[in-house]
């Protein structure tokens, strides 16, 4: 799942490679797999981000509640 929008649409969209080209080979293999049907992408909220525990100080309950999703308990 990827939370910005901009990613999902030159991931999905083809027609984003002329302005991409720069981006490194390993997001055209990712555009590739999606446009074969081997991968599919999604938004999803900032809100809903588990890996933000893992990489950003978040508040206490943000922490409580993406802590909880990966199965870890409180000290």
């Amino acid at each position: 799942m990827q939370d910005n929008t901009g990613t999902v649409a030159i991931a999905k969209n083809p027609m984003f490679h002329k302005h991409t080209k720069h981006i490194n080979s390993h997001f055209h293999w990712i555009r590739e797999k999606i446009q074969d049907g081997q991968l599919d992408t999604e938004i999803c909220h900032t809100d809903e981000q588990t890996a933000d525990a893992l990489t950003k100080s978040l508040a206490h309950p943000k922490h409580n509640k993406h802590s909880k999703v990966m199965g870890l308990s409180p000290v």
